[in-house]
């Protein structure tokens, strides 16, 4: 053989087995099958793959060698995306393999990634801007769960459907959530699923599928496509090699658009409210409105993309090669945290399932925020327990803020202050009690000290700064606690102070 090629075999995780040749005038490598007298287009495999053969023997001597090969190296190739044994292969062919040498990479690179801008500004701009929205938030969380859940594996492969009417902000947030892996290309329309769904699974291994379009692709169906459609997604995908979290939209649930009446699938459904304010709970300080705040998010994530899910992946490798049953431990203490605070005992079924995959989600919410890859305000528990209400039947839309004032105001945690009682016994009864309701030129004004202020609202962060809670908080320029007494004699202390209309006359807690 005129060539003198150097010739290894190399075993990728997947189990197949390649051939790597290289010589003076180039390198392939194919797979092990491929080199057999019967293949009549070896040659023509060589040269696109970057080795030119030009006489036939050096043909006949290669494959004779390559049979030879008895061992073959393992960890060297990688013919998939995602995790393998030691490293992760992310869609745009670079790996997370720590120090050890790179391997080489043998499946495709996908246009639909693109890294750019910094992930700094993209955690400023795109990300801290949601922390008080919790649906878009919790997209934003679930696009860091696909590399975590080979630790979880009694989660699954979570389907999130975010339903509701046109122009509430769904196809935003898929959007905003494909900008920690990619541009705005990153979604996919459900078209695509069904043109090839191989392809889908493959590019998807250990990575989020963000799917958009459904009603387009649905309209013209028959009823037995859409059942295929349907299995395509809700059950094919799922179950093929590796892990993914799937984020779905559509103006109906997707299994009633298919016709289908079973809840065996492991589709978790969020009902977008209808509104002005869509997934939005309140429009933010400095935008006059949804649209603009919407607008200035699509243009960050525009310019900063792509960035948070390849650090989040990456500082997770390294974790893991630093102490991966510590990683291990961390993963499963997190997930039976937030299930210790989302569900009741004995809950089962279907309720348990869809509770695990929201806890997952918190899981990789806090796991991202530990990887500084998510901002350190980023309320993971707040964002997940809203979303697993709202996917109970809850409206994410809560009732106004003044019939949650009213409705505290008469349900006996607040301590009346009037002059009947001596201040000495007001004073300890208000330490005791979640705060006090004083009554003052026609008006009540409802005091609570700021450790106590999320026993009385338990979204209080996620409320604190809409328009509904400012109208009746008392501020000090940007402090949401004002100086003032729970009670007469007792010290000046900062407080939430909360102004509503002197309805009638308040029983004191020491007359009624």
């Amino acid at each position: 053989m005129s060539l003198n090629p150097s010739i290894v075999g190399y075993l990728a995780d997947s189990g197949r087995r390649y051939v790597s040749i290289e010589a003076d005038h180039g390198a392939a490598i194919l797979p092990y099958e491929d080199f057999g007298l019967a293949n009549k287009t070896l040659a023509h495999d060589l040269n696109l793959a970057g080795l030119p053969l030009f006489a036939e023997e050096d043909l006949d001597a290669i494959i004779t060698e390559v049979r030879a090969i008895k061992d073959f190296i393992p960890g060297r190739v990688r013919d998939h995306v995602g995790w393998s044994q030691r490293s992760f292969a992310f869609l745009d062919q670079t790996v997370a393999c720590g120090d050890g040498p790179s391997p080489e990479v043998l499946f495709p690179g996908n246009d639909r990634v693109a890294r750019h801008g910094t992930i700094n500004k993209w955690k400023k701009l795109v990300a801290l801007p949601l922390k008080d929205h919790p649906v878009p938030a919790f997209a934003l969380m679930a696009m860091f769960l696909p590399p975590l859940l080979r630790f979880l594996p009694q989660v699954g492969s979570p389907i999130f459907e975010l339903v509701g009417p046109g122009y509430t902000g769904k196809t935003v947030t898929q959007v905003l959530a494909a900008s920690t892996i990619g541009p705005r290309r990153y979604v996919c329309a459900l078209k695509d699923i069904k043109r090839d769904p191989a392809k889908v699974q493959r590019d998807t291994r250990d990575h989020p599928l963000i799917v958009d379009h459904v009603a387009s692709a649905l309209a013209v169906a028959s009823k037995p496509q859409k059942a295929e459609t349907f299995a395509a997604l809700a059950f094919d995908t799922l179950q093929a090699p590796g892990n993914r979290v799937v984020l779905l939209s559509g103006r109906s649930a997707f299994r009633e658009a298919c016709g289908m009446t079973s809840d065996e699938d492991r589709i978790i459904t969020l009902a977008i409210p209808e509104g002005p304010l869509g997934v939005l709970t309140a429009v933010p300080n400095g935008c006059s409105n949804g649209a603009e705040f919407v607008d200035s998010l699509l243009a960050a994530a525009a310019s900063n993309h792509g960035l948070a899910f390849p650090q989040f992946v990456k500082k997770l490798h390294a974790d893991l090669t630093a102490d991966a049953a510590a990683v291990k431990a961390r993963i499963s203490r997190l997930h039976a945290s937030f299930l210790s605070r989302a569900v009741d005992q004995g809950i089962g079924g279907v309720a348990y399932r869809d509770a695990s995959a929201i806890a997952a989600v918190y899981v990789a919410g806090m796991m991202a925020k530990r990887y500084k890859v998510l901002p350190l305000r980023f309320n993971c528990m707040a964002t997940a327990l809203a979303v697993h209400d709202l996917h109970r039947g809850m409206s994410l839309a809560r009732p106004q803020f003044t019939d949650r004032l009213h409705a505290l105001a008469s349900d006996g945690r607040l301590v009346v202050i009037t002059p009947e009682v001596d201040d000495t016994t007001q004073s300890a009864a208000a330490m005791a009690a979640l705060g006090t309701i004083t009554v003052k030129g026609g008006k009540r004004i409802i005091k609570i000290r700021p450790a106590k202020i999320e026993e009385a609202f338990e979204d209080w962060k996620s409320i604190r700064n809409t328009p509904d809670v400012r109208a009746v908080l008392k501020v000090d320029g940007k402090n949401l606690a004002t100086w003032g007494t729970l009670a007469p004699g007792m010290k000046r202390e900062r407080l939430h102070q909360f102004v509503l209309p002197h309805a009638r006359d308040e029983q004191s807690t020491f007359t009624a």
